[in-house]
């Protein structure tokens, strides 16, 4: 997990904000099974499934991918009902990102976000130091950081 520090700098830190684990299976041309393991709180500290949960096939969440940056919980009002439609099912959603099989649907591996060109997949063994350096270095390049930093009190 990565936080501002008191300068308004992104400073890494050990802590595990979350932990997903996810398996996808391609059983058709147009269909998949999805499967996915959360880390759980609760099954940690009383040490059971070394602290992971199954995400249930009905299981709903709002949105955090493909989100486009709209906050369901600033523009309704807070009713539930209204708030509600707005959930959708967490293992549903996978295909509208992840559309091959294997490792070819990890899109950090493929690097298709975004900007980001097409290229060969590589994969590269680092420690947790290096990969750190560059996260900080790719969130000080990135435009909500500085935005952020005009922000902060000096």
């Amino acid at each position: 997990m990565m936080l501002i520090d008191q300068n308004g700098d992104v400073a890494p830190t050990r802590l595990t904000k979350s932990v997903q684990i996810r398996d996808y299976k391609v059983l058709a041309a147009e269909r998949s099974e999805n499967s996915e393991l959360r880390l759980s709180r609760d099954k940690l500290f009383m040490g059971e499934a070394a602290g992971l949960r199954p995400v249930g096939a009905e299981q709903k969440e709002f949105p955090v991918f493909s989100s486009h940056g709209i906050d369901p919980f600033e523009m309704l009002s807070r009713q539930a009902a209204q708030l509600e439609r707005h959930q959708s099912t967490i293992l549903g959603s996978c295909a509208s990102c992840h559309r091959g099989s294997g490792i070819h649907s990890v899109l950090s591996y493929t690097q298709e976000f975004g900007t980001l060109t097409a290229r060969t997949p590589e994969l590269i063994a680092c420690g947790i130091e290096e990969q750190a350096r560059s996260t900080v270095s790719w969130k000080r390049g990135r435009h909500d950081l500085g935005l952020l930093q005009g922000l902060w009190p000096h």
